[in-house]
């Protein structure tokens, strides 16, 4: 609800006029929203409508393609694959099924999300003393196999005129950039995504190969992810300095990184078998078209 005063921590990030970051600092905060807006909204606002706050979202939006445009160069792998969104008759079963559109509204919350999350993990790492309870979010490269595989496909198309033994992330955003137009967009995209690893939680700093970032973690949204209420605990006790605060081992931190891990595959996983499950209700009753 807007105009209702929250406890909340912030990272407060100073950018230059190209968007790269000048400092940064993590703060005990009280957030206050102006206005509770719907993407639809917003989007209308980028798209020429004057609402309220129409100029500061507007100097958002630039911004957010600033970071964009930042993160395309140092090669962040940018996935657009549109969800399934259901219509619903009685008893579950849809008689429609559409896509999911992506706006720039979204791209805006993303962008700031992104900046958020690594922007913490930069300052963790800057300023760790000891190798103690924090949990990153990791996603290493492809393995050997994934990668031939998906090299082999990609000679086939013949999308890259000298394709290296192992594919760095500006590779894998170059060919998408190829396809983007090409009836096999969605095949390459979808082979590419499946051939990247999963993204995992980690108390071993390895770095975020699909985003291209030296170091990531999962700060934004602690209402949701056990992980985030960890990063803010492990922020409270040791950039804020609250003395009230117990750390977790080494060991716990590292079991319940795997536990998280496997419990959001699960989550995934149920997801998808929810998917299949509502597209054959729907394609049970279109029998016999096509």
């Amino acid at each position: 609800l807007p105009n209702v005063e929250r406890l909340a921590m912030s990272i407060f990030v100073e950018l230059d006029s190209n968007c790269n970051v000048i400092s940064s600092r993590v703060e005990n905060s009280i957030i206050k929203s102006a206005k509770a807006f719907t993407y639809a909204e917003v989007q209308e606002i980028f798209d020429g409508k004057d609402r309220s706050h129409s100029k500061i979202l507007r100097k958002m939006n630039h911004i957010a393609k600033g970071l964009l445009a930042n993160r395309h160069k140092i090669g962040s792998v940018d996935f657009d694959i549109p969800e399934p969104i259901f219509k619903f008759r009685n008893g579950g079963v849809p008689y429609e099924i559409l896509s999911s559109e992506r706006l720039g509204s979204h791209r805006l919350v993303e962008e700031f999300m992104l900046l958020a999350n690594r922007e913490v993990s930069r300052k963790v790492i800057s300023e760790r003393r000891k190798k103690d309870e924090f949990i990153f979010r990791i996603h290493d490269e492809p393995s050997t196999d994934d990668m031939n595989r998906f090299i082999s496909i990609i000679r086939r198309f013949k999308l890259l005129k000298n394709i290296p033994l192992k594919l760095k992330p500006k590779d894998f955003q170059n060919i998408l950039e190829k396809v983007e137009s090409t009836p096999y967009h969605a095949l390459i995209e979808k082979l590419a995504l499946r051939t990247m690893s999963k993204a995992i939680y980690s108390i071993h700093n390895r770095g975020h190969f699909g985003l291209a970032f030296n170091t990531y973690t999962h700060f934004t949204s602690p209402i949701r992810r056990y992980s985030d209420i960890l990063v803010h605990r492990y922020l409270k006790k040791h950039l804020l300095k609250d003395k009230f605060l117990k750390g977790i081992s080494r060991g716990k931190a590292s079991s319940v990184a795997k536990y998280i891990t496997d419990s959001e595959i699960k989550s995934i996983d149920a997801e998808r078998e929810y998917i299949k499950l509502k597209q054959i209700r729907w394609l049970s009753e279109h029998i016999g078209e096509k």
